[in-house]
C-alpha cells in the first residue's frame, strides 16, 4: 500500500482502496492493450528474433516488467548502427555477401520491431519521452514504412506534437495508394488541421476522405459505412465553425442514420458512435439558438457516456467531460448558473485527474476547462474566484506556449482578453489595457504567419480594446481602433460574407456608440443603419441566428433617436426589438427574458421623456416583473437590475405625486425603496452602481416622507412653468430660449414669494433654471450675461455644482482664461455620476465647437484638461 500511495499519488487507507485502484488500473491498461493489438497480430513471431519472442512471451502473461527488461538487454542503438555500417560495407561485396546482406536487411527490420514494441509497451507505461524516443529510433532505420509512419503521427498528435504530427501525415500520404489508409490517414490529418485553425485545409481532408469511403462502402456497406459516420461527424463541426448550419444539421442528421442502424447490430460497439454524434448535434442546436433540443441532445449523449465510462474508464472519462463542458455552456447561456457551475466543476475534476496521469495530452484541456468558469464566476460577481481560475490558465498555456507557440499562443491570448474583460470590469483600466493589449501583439504576430485564420481574432481584440478606450475618454484611439477592425472585417467578408459580415455588424454598433456619445449623431445613425442593413439581410437566410442582433441594433438606433428628440421614430425602433424579444423569449425564456426586460426599460424611459407617464408607468412595472423572476434564480446579477427599475418607478410616482396628489403613491414609492434597500444589501458597499443607487434612493426617499398636500399645492404652481419648459425644449433659436428662460426665472421668483423664507426646493430649483438660462445664452453668444447668470444660480444654491460647466466656457469665451482654469483645477477631477466632470468639460468644448463657437484658448483648456 505504501508502494501505491507513493507510484499513484493517492491517499490510500484500506485493502478495499487499494484493490479498487488496481482494478481500475488493470482495466486501464487492459483497454490500451487491446488498442494495440492490431499492432501486433500482424507480426509472425517465427520471423522474429529470440529477444522479441520472449519479450513478447512475457507481455502475453502480462508481465510487462519482464518484457521490458528483456528488450533492454539488448543495446538497440549499438546493434542498429553497427548493422546498417556492416550492411553498407557488404553492399560493395553484393556479389559475395548477399546473403550477409539480406540477413542484415533481416536483423534491422527485427531490431525496428523491438522498437514499435518498446515505443508501445512504454506508452502503456505512461512513459511517452521514451516511448517518443524508440518511435524516432524505428524510423531512422525505416523511413518508408507506412504503418510506423501513421502509428507515430498518432501518437505525436497525442502528445499534441502538431507540427511535427503533420509531417508525418503528409508523409503517409506520400506513401500509400491502399485506399483505407488513405482515408484515415487523411481523416486524421484533417483532425489536425482543424486544432490548427486550418479550416479549409481541414475541409479538403475531409471531403477527400469522405469521398474514398463513400465508394469502398458502396462494394461493402457492413464494414465501411461507420468509417463514413466518423468522417461526416467530423465534417459537421468544422461546417458549424463556417456558420454553414444546413451542411452541418445534414452531416450529422446522415451520421446519425447510419449509427442508429448498425447499433441495432451491436450496441457495445456503435452506442458510444451515436452519443458522440448527439454531442455534435448538441453543438448544433445550440449554435443555432434551438436551447432545448440542444439540452436534449447533451443529456442523451452524456447518459450513454457514462454507462460506457463506468467499464472503460480511461477511454470515456474524457469524453464525458467534454459533453459536460458542452452541457455547461448551454445551462450557462439560459441562465442556469448553478446547473452550468456544476457542470463545469466535474468537467474540470475529471481533466485534472487525467492530467496527473498524462500532462502533455491533458493539461491543455484545464487551461481550456478554467476558461469558461472563470467566465461564469466573473459574471456572478465572483471576482477573486475568476481572477484564479483565468491566472491558473495562462499559467498553464505560458508554459505549453514556451515549447508550442502556434499552437498555445492562441490560447494565452483567449485567457488575457478574459482577464481583462474582468479587469475592466472593476474598473481596473490599467490592467485591463495591459491585457487586452498583449492579447492583441500574440494575434498580430500570429496573423503574419496565418492571416486566414487569425485575422478574425485581431479584430475581435481591437473590438475590446475600443470599448476600453470609449470608457476612458480616448475618443480617438477608440475610433481609430474600430475602424481598423472594420477594414480587416470588411476584407474577411468580401471573401465569406456568411461568416463575417457578422462581425461587420458588431463593429459598426460600437463605432456607432461612440460616435453617438461623442454628439457625431449623423455619423452614428449612419454605423447603425447600416449594421442594420447587414442584419436584415442576414436575418432573410437564418433568422433564428440574426434577428436578436437586429433588435440589438435597434436599441441601438432607438437612444440615439431619442437623444435627437425623434421620439417617434425612437419608439417605433424599441417596439420592433421588443417584438423580436418577445417572439424568442417565448422559446427560450431564459436567454431573452433580459433583453425584453432591457428594451422595456429603454420604452419606459423614452415614454417618461414623451410626458406619457402612466405608459411609462406601465412599461417599466413589466420590466420590473421580469427582473424580479430573473432574480430569483441570481440575485447577484439582477438584483442591480431589480433596484434601477424600482429606482425610475420611483421617479415616476414622485411625478404622479406632483400632477395628481394621489397619497397612495407615497406608500408605493416607499415600499418600492425598501425593496431597492434589500436587494442591494448582497453587494459590496464599494461597489461604483451600489453606491449610485443607494443616493438615489435615499433622496427619493426622502421625498416620498416630505410630500404632502402644500407640496401637492406647491406643484400645482409650477404648471405654466413646465409648459414654458416643454416649448423650450423644442425651441431652435438660442435667443428665443434665452427670452422664455428669463419668463420661467420670473415665474419661478414669484411662487419663492408665496413661499416660507429658505425653502430648499425653490431655491435648488431657480439655481437649476439658471444654469439653463447660462447654458442658452452661451449659444446666443451672450457670453457675459452667462457669466452673471452662472454667479447668480450658485449664490442661490451652491450644490447644483453643473452650473460651474456653464461659468467655466462663459469665462473661457471671454477672455478670462486664468480665471476659467480655475474653474476647470478645482472641478475636473470630482466625480459626476458615474464620470468626472473633466467628461463634461471635454464634451461641452465639442458641442460649442460644432455651432462654430470657440475661441483661441479652448486648445489650452482641453490640453489642461488631459493632462
Amino acid at each position: 500500500m505504501a508502494k501505491l500511495r507513493a507510484q499513484f499519488k493517492e491517499d490510500i487507507k484500506t485493502k478495499e482502496e487499494a484493490t479498487t485502484l488496481l482494478d481500475k488500473q488493470r482495466q486501464l491498461v487492459e483497454q490500451q492493450a487491446k488498442e494495440l493489438a492490431d499492432k501486433w497480430v500482424t507480426v509472425n513471431l517465427d520471423d522474429e528474433s529470440s529477444t522479441y519472442r520472449r519479450a513478447f512471451a512475457a507481455f502475453e502473461v502480462k508481465n510487462i516488467e519482464l518484457a521490458k527488461a528483456i528488450l533492454d538487454s539488448v543495446d538497440l542503438k549499438k546493434r542498429l548502427a553497427l548493422n546498417s555500417s556492416e550492411k553498407a560495407k557488404e553492399e560493395s561485396l553484393r556479389d559475395t555477401l548477399q546473403k550477409n546482406i539480406g540477413r542484415r536487411e533481416e536483423e534491422i527490420r527485427q531490431d525496428v520491431n523491438i522498437c514499435l514494441f518498446k515505443a508501445r509497451l512504454n506508452k502503456l507505461d505512461n512513459e511517452w519521452a521514451t516511448a517518443e524516443q524508440f518511435y524516432d529510433l524505428a524510423l531512422q532505420y525505416d523511413k518508408g514504412n507506412f504503418e510506423v509512419i501513421f502509428e507515430v503521427a498518432l501518437f505525436m498528435q497525442e502528445q499534441n506534437q502538431f507540427e511535427k504530427a503533420g509531417i508525418y501525415y503528409e508523409k503517409a500520404l506520400s506513401l500509400t495508394e491502399n485506399p483505407v489508409s488513405k482515408s484515415w490517414t487523411l481523416l486524421n490529418f484533417g483532425i489536425l488541421l482543424y486544432k490548427t485553425n486550418d479550416l479549409s485545409g481541414a475541409k479538403k481532408a475531409y471531403e477527400e476522405a469522405l469521398q474514398i469511403q463513400r465508394k469502398l462502402a458502396e462494394k461493402n456497406p457492413d464494414v465501411y459505412l461507420p468509417d463514413v459516420a466518423n468522417i461526416l461527424d467530423n465534417l459537421g463541426l468544422l461546417l458549424i465553425d463556417n456558420s454553414d448550419i444546413s451542411g452541418a444539421k445534414k452531416a450529422y442528421e446522415e451520421a446519425l442514420q447510419i449509427e442508429m442502424k448498425f447499433v441495432e447490430i451491436n450496441s457495445d460497439v456503435y452506442l458510444p458512435d451515436v452519443a458522440k454524434t448527439l454531442n455534435n448535434l448538441g453543438a448544433l442546436f445550440y449554435k443555432n439558438n434551438e436551447m432545448s433540443w440542444a439540452k436534449k441532445a447533451y443529456e442523451e449523449a452524456l447518459q450513454i457516456q457514462r454507462k460506457f465510462a463506468e467499464k472503460k474508464p480511461a477511454v470515456y472519462f474524457p469524453i464525458v467531460a467534454i459533453t459536460l463542458q458542452n452541457l455547461g455552456m448551454l445551462l450557462y447561456t439560459n441562465n442556469d448558473i448553478s446547473g452550468a457551475q456544476k457542470a463545469y466543476e466535474e468537467a474540470l475534476q475529471i481533466q485534472r485527474k487525467l492530467a496527473e496521469r498524462n500532462p502533455d495530452a491533458y493539461l491543455p484541456n484545464v487551461a481550456k476547462f478554467l476558461n469558461p468558469l472563470g467566465v461564469l464566476l466573473n459574471d456572478n460577481n465572483d471576482i477573486s474566484g475568476a481572477k484564479t481560475a483565468f491566472e491558473e490558465a495562462l499559467q498553464i498555456q505560458r508554459k505549453l506556449a514556451e515549447k508550442n507557440p502556434e499552437v498555445y499562443l492562441p490560447d494565452v491570448s483567449k485567457t488575457l482578453i478574459n482577464l481583462g474583460n474582468l479587469f475592466y470590469k472593476n474598473n481596473d483600466m490599467s490592467g485591463a489595457k495591459t491585457a487586452f493589449e498583449e492579447a492583441l501583439q500574440i494575434q498580430r504576430k500570429l496573423t503574419e504567419k496565418n492571416p486566414d485564420a487569425y485575422q478574425r481574432y485581431v479584430a475581435t481584440s481591437l473590438n475590446n480594446l475600443g470599448v476600453l478606450l470609449d470608457d476612458n475618454n480616448d475618443i480617438s484611439g477608440a475610433k481609430k481602433v474600430y475602424e481598423e477592425a472594420l477594414l480587416i472585417q470588411r476584407k474577411l467578408a468580401d471573401k465569406n460574407p456568411d461568416l463575417y459580415l457578422s462581425g461587420v455588424a458588431s463593429t459598426l454598433n460600437n463605432l456607432g456608440n461612440l460616435l453617438r456619445d461623442n454628439n457625431d449623431m449623423s455619423g452614428a445613425k449612419k454605423a447603425y443603419e447600416e449594421a442594420l442593413h447587414i442584419q436584415r439581410k442576414l436575418t432573410e437566410k437564418i433568422p433564428d441566428i440574426f434577428l436578436p442582433d437586429v433588435a440589438k441594433t435597434l436599441n441601438n438606433l432607438g437612444k440615439l433617436l431619442k437623444d435627437n428628440n425623434d421620439m417617434s421614430g425612437a419608439k417605433k425602433a424599441y417596439e420592433e426589438a421588443l417584438q423580436i424579444y418577445r417572439k424568442f423569449a417565448d422559446k427560450n425564456p431564459d436567454l431573452y427574458l433580459p433583453d425584453a426586460a432591457w428594451t422595456l426599460f429603454n420604452l419606459g424611459n423614452l415614454l417618461s421623456a414623451s410626458n406619457d407617464i402612466s405608459g411609462a408607468k406601465k412599461t417599466f412595472e413589466e420590466a420590473l416583473q421580469i427582473y424580479m423572476k430573473l432574480a430569483e434564480k441570481n440575485p447577484k446579477v439582477y438584483n442591480l437590475e431589480v433596484a434601477m427599475t424600482d429606482i425610475n418607478i420611483g421617479l415616476i410616482c414622485v411625478q404622479l405625486l406632483k400632477t395628481t396628489g394621489d397619497m397612495s403613491l407615497k406608500k408605493e414609492g416607499l415600499d418600492l425603496m425598501d425593496d431597492a434597500t434589500q436587494r442591494l444589501d448582497i453587494f459590496q458597499k464599494t461597489h461604483p452602481l451600489v453606491q449610485q443607487y443607494r443616493l438615489e434612493i435615499k433622496e427619493l426617499t426622502q421625498l416620498f416622507i416630505d410630500f404632502d398636500e402644500s407640496s401637492f399645492q406647491f406643484n400645482q404652481q409650477l404648471k405654466p412653468i413646465t409648459s414654458l419648459e416643454e416649448k423650450n425644449k423644442e425651441e431652435k433659436d438660442p435667443h428665443q430660449k434665452v427670452l422664455r428662460q428669463l419668463e420661467i426665472l420670473r415665474l419661478y421668483f414669484e411662487i419663492e414669494k408665496s413661499l416660507p423664507t429658505n425653502n430648499k426646493e425653490i431655491k435648488n430649483l431657480i439655481a437649476s433654471t439658471y444654469g439653463d438660462l447660462a447654458w442658452y445664452q452661451l449659444f446666443d453668444k451672450q457670453f457675459n450675461e452667462a457669466e452673471k447668470s452662472s454667479h447668480s444660480g450658485l449664490e442661490k444654491d451652491i450644490s447644483v455644482e453643473l452650473i460651474f460647466t456653464n461659468l467655466a466656457l462663459a469665462l473661457l469665451y471671454q477672455g478670462k482664461w486664468e480665471d476659467a482654469k480655475q474653474v476647470y483645477v478645482s472641478m475636473k477631477d470630482k466625480k459626476y455620476n458615474e464620470r468626472t466632470y473633466k467628461d463634461i468639460f471635454l464634451e461641452d468644448l465639442d458641442t460649442m465647437e460644432k455651432e462654430g463657437i470657440t475661441h483661441s484658448d479652448v486648445e489650452k483648456a482641453r490640453a489642461l484638461l488631459r493632462n
